[in-house]
C-alpha cells in the first residue's frame, strides 16, 4: 500500500460512532477512556505524525481503552439491583461492546494501512 493512503476518514467515522455511545442509556463514565484515547488518536493523525511509535501507540491505546470500557460496563451490571436498571445496564453493555468491536476493527485497519 502506498504511503499516501489517507486514514482520516476512518478516525472521523470512529468519532461519529462515539456519538452513539454518548447517547446510549447508562452511565457515560465507563466510556471516558475511549473518548480520551480517541482524542489522542485524532491529534496524532491530524498532526500528520511520521513517528511510527507514536501512531501505533495511540492506536494500541484506543484498542486497550475499548476493551477496558467493555469490562467496566460488564462490571457495572453486578451493581444493579432492580430489573429496570438491569435492562438498561445490559443494553448499555451491548452498545458499548458493539462500539468497542467497531473501534477494534477500524483501529486495526489504521494500524495496517498507516504504517510508513
Amino acid at each position: 500500500m502506498p504511503t499516501t493512503y489517507n486514514v482520516y476518514w476512518v478516525v472521523y467515522l470512529q468519532l461519529a460512532i462515539l456519538l452513539i455511545l454518548f447517547y446510549s442509556p447508562g452511565p457515560v463514565y465507563s466510556s471516558v477512556p475511549i473518548y480520551i484515547s480517541q482524542l489522542y488518536l485524532l491529534l496524532t493523525i491530524c498532526t500528520d505524525s511520521r513517528d511510527k511509535v507514536q501512531l501505533r501507540g495511540s492506536i494500541a491505546l484506543t484498542i486497550i481503552a475499548a476493551v477496558a470500557a467493555v469490562v467496566a460496563s460488564f462490571a457495572e451490571i453486578s451493581g444493579v439491583n432492580h430489573s429496570y436498571g438491569l435492562f438498561f445496564a445490559w443494553l448499555h453493555c451491548g452498545i458499548i461492546s458493539a462500539v468497542a468491536l467497531t473501534l477494534l476493527v477500524s483501529s486495526l485497519h489504521i494500524w495496517s494501512y498507516a504504517g510508513y
